[in-house]
């Protein structure tokens, strides 16, 4: 397999194994396996990682739906994709929307997952 790239082998998809990611100006790879979420703040997009580290990726959340895994990822909402084994607790939370958990090295994180993709969200973890 070509680094970083797909192939599909007969009918089934090869999902992203890795990635090149930027921190500082270092630009290091990181394991999909290491990644916990991805968020997007004013069109940047971040890798958060198992060790607690933020990295930058050049994908957008729009492709990165379509290069993961869905078995492992899921598009929370407008600005955050969690990868399943990463997800601590799921809580309710206002306006029939829920409340993901997730730890990034020592630090928790809240995600909140967006009215119109609860009940797909629900489906996926009960799979």
């Amino acid at each position: 397999m070509l680094m970083g790239t797909m192939i599909a082998e007969g009918n089934q998809k090869a999902f992203k194994s890795h990635f090149l990611a930027r921190i500082g100006n270092r630009v290091v790879f990181v394991e999909t396996g290491e990644v916990v979420f991805f968020s997007a703040k004013n069109k940047i997009v971040y890798l958060h990682s198992v060790d607690g580290k933020r990295y930058i990726v050049k994908h957008t959340l729009e492709t990165l739906e379509t290069i993961l895994d869905p078995a492992q990822f899921f598009r929370l909402n407008r600005s955050a994709i969690v990868q399943f084994s990463s997800i601590v607790q799921i809580r309710p939370h206002l306006n029939s929307r829920l409340k993901i958990y997730v730890r990034s090295g020592y630090d928790l994180h809240e995600l909140i997952v967006s009215r119109e993709r609860v009940g797909s969200l629900r489906k996926w973890v009960d799979r």
